[in-house]
């Protein structure tokens, strides 16, 4: 599939992987260099999506670009592209369909590049550790009005392009000598016969068929455009319109001149016009790559917790490194204390205790999350949605005992995860997953959640709390009753006096009982390994804590709390305005809503790792007690803006009353 006599990726944009394979050096075409009349053309402001084959075999994992430059034809750089390489992409795939393992570096769309470029010849290089690449001879245009536009793509791949699950799409300009034009029409008929051999029309339709005539056009052009037919979605913007239309039905045809071996001087595009909807059912089987993770860390840095040497850490920039500290001098570290640098090339990477993690081009995100499940329809009819990585699959799974998972229907795509799969269940399907999947090989297993469709239970009102477990764990708890009652997944009610409470995965149920009559109050409530809660119905909690994997908490029912600590790697939002007695306050995530009223004054606050900006934390600051003494307080992590001049007064009665403070 990857033949020496062209191996380059068939796209508009080519590439290659020396410089002599340019065009404007081989032997035939150097007498039109000066002119280039085969330059791939380019707009002012906008670099065209390429993919470029890097390694094979062997070579995998370094393909990851590290320069990238536009200069002109005498070699001389014009522009350092640097800034822009965290658009590329570096796909990793394995061995399959006759292809050997591969790596391809990618630009999925126009790139808008913010920079002055004049008009005139140019060419391109990106340098990886594994080689260097170089691109076509292009020509900036003085305008983008000048060109038409043709584009092209397709939902599954087409030879050795890269199209499923990518955005990618080939774009090629024309100059304004490409001409449209050439309409000819075709008129089909369809009858049916009649009686006595006679025939009635049943159907009409007229086709008109258009010509893009396309002159010096060379090899690596008409290689592109000859399998631009195979394309599902092709599209033509003609010069000075803002819109494109869809075309259908095309030929491309051109033929070579006698004595000429550079470009064939004229070339014909034939298309027809849609003129209806197209709806099409392509691309529902599911065929990702697989890609492995390149390292296990021990945390991303900046991390809340205190930075741990010989460690390794994952770094904003999509890279990892070991953590030595500034102050080694046994090995050659940057400014943060980390040694050498190193990227992942599938952008895929492990996080001990978290699990798998990508490289978005700006942050690390795990790899799957399962965030909520509904029911649909009808009870046996449930809807998951959550979020996974691009190109891969997102397989539904359920359990009737926790153990053992069964596999719904085929994988979903990421895109059908985030706005939510809906599946039937068998009667007894009551845990729920989703795994991660790419072409013979598992990725990820997300998290569990529950429902029990076949007898649901409710468990509301006054004096309840109804939490979501997604893993074995124990809740503790007090109650002025000196037991409480639980109702878990099978619905059996068991009656607890310890104060410790085993449970499993499911939904559970809680209130304060006597000899199991819902009678008193819970005072103080700690779940542990919960997705969701509502603990509405508790009116009389004094403390109350909090551990798992919740997005929002609303705690305005809880009047008498003065003790709080929720941690959760999703938390955005805390709402404890009804809580006027708050003294102790401890919430590690990335929290940027944060909502109070503390009459009393906060004795304690603990926030890692949120962002909050500067009126909130201002806030918290100023409603710290400064009459207390021997506390500690602390806004650090995350991007939790630094307090201003509005709270230096009451932080500094704070301090000087014997209290700590430590923030950004």
């Amino acid at each position: 599939m990857f033949p020496y006599l062209n191996p380059s990726i068939k796209c508009a944009f080519r590439w290659y992987k020396t410089e002599e394979e340019r065009t404007r050096h081989t032997q035939e075409c150097n007498e039109d260099a000066k002119e280039c009349p085969f330059a791939f053309l380019l707009g002012p402001d906008d670099f065209l999506p390429f993919q470029i084959l890097a390694a094979t075999g062997g070579g995998l994992g370094t393909s990851e670009p590290t320069g990238w430059t536009l200069n002109d034809l005498d070699g001389v750089m014009v522009h350092n592209l640097s800034s822009l390489i965290d658009n590329l992409q570096v796909e990793q795939f394995g061995a399959s369909d006759g292809l050997p393992a591969r790596e391809y570096v990618i630009l999925d769309n126009i790139l808008s590049h913010g920079l002055t470029i004049a008009p005139g010849l140019y060419e391109m290089i990106i340098t990886t550790a594994g080689g260097t690449y170089y691109s076509e001879t292009v020509r900036v245009c003085d305008a983008q009005e000048c060109f038409h536009v043709l584009t092209w793509r397709n939902c599954g791949d087409i030879g050795t392009q890269r199209y499923r699950y990518r955005d990618f799409t080939n774009v090629m300009y024309f100059d304004r000598k490409s001409f449209i034009g050439h309409p000819a029409g075709l008129v089909t008929i369809e009858t049916q016969a009649g009686e006595r051999g006679s025939e009635s029309r049943i159907t009409a339709r007229k086709d008109v068929t258009w010509k893009l005539q396309i002159p010096d056009l060379p090899w690596y052009k008409l290689d592109a455009l000859s399998e631009v037919p195979l394309h599902k979605t092709v599209t033509l913007m003609k010069a000075g319109r803002s819109g494109a239309d869809d075309l259908s039905e095309i030929a491309f045809s051109y033929t070579w001149p006698e004595g000429e071996v550079c470009s064939v001087q004229k070339s014909e595009l034939t298309f027809q016009l849609n003129e209806s909807p197209f709806v099409s059912a392509c691309c529902d089987s599911f065929d990702p790559p697989c890609a492995v993770s390149c390292i296990t860390a021990y945390d991303q840095y900046p991390s809340d917790d205190e930075l741990v040497l010989d460690e390794i850490y994952l770094l904003p920039n999509g890279g990892y490194g070991t953590y030595y500290s500034t102050e080694q001098v046994e090995h050659p570290v940057n400014a943060l204390g980390f040694g050498d640098i190193a990227r992942c090339p599938a952008r895929l990477a492990t996080i001990t205790g978290i699990g798998i993690v990508y490289y978005t081009g700006t942050e690390w995100e795990p790899v799957l999350t399962l965030v909520d499940l509904e029911i649909g329809s009808s009870p046996e009819e449930i809807i998951l949605t959550g979020t996974a990585m691009q190109q891969y699959g997102v397989q539904v799974q359920w359990s009737d005992d926790n153990v053992t998972f069964y596999d719904v229907d085929m994988p979903f795509t990421s895109d059908q995860f985030a706005s939510g799969i809906t599946v039937v269940v068998p009667e007894g399907a009551q845990y729920f997953r989703v795994k991660l999947v790419g072409t013979d090989c598992d990725m990820e297993t997300s998290n569990v959640l529950t429902y029990g469709y076949a007898e649901p239970f409710g468990c509301t009102g006054n004096g309840y709390a109804t939490y979501t477990q997604y893993e074995t764990g124990l809740t503790t708890y007090s109650s002025s009753t000196g037991e409480a009652t639980f109702r878990g997944p099978d619905l059996a009610l068991v009656v607890d006096s310890s104060g410790i409470f085993n449970v499993y995965a499911g939904v559970w149920c809680m209130a304060a009982t006597d000899e199991g009559d819902v009678i008193g109050s819970l005072t103080d409530v700690n779940l542990a390994s919960v997705s969701s809660f509502d603990v509405t119905g508790l009116t009389a909690v004094e403390a109350f804590t909090a551990t798992g994997t919740f997005f929002t908490v609303d705690l305005t029912s809880q009047v008498l709390m003065d003790y709080l600590v929720l941690t959760s790697p999703f938390l955005r939002t805390v709402d404890i305005t009804n809580s006027p007695l708050i003294r102790y306050v401890q919430i590690t995530a990335p929290l940027i809503n944060f909502y109070f009223v503390a009459i009393l004054g906060f004795e304690t606050v603990v926030i890692i790792g949120g962002s909050l900006d500067e009126a909130t934390v201002d806030a918290v600051f100023n409603a710290l007690d400064p009459t207390v003494t021997g506390k500690f307080s602390t806004i650090q992590g995350g991007t939790n803006a630094a307090p201003t001049a509005a709270s230096l007064t009451n932080r500094n009665a704070y301090i000087a009353n014997g209290n700590t403070i430590t923030r950004n």
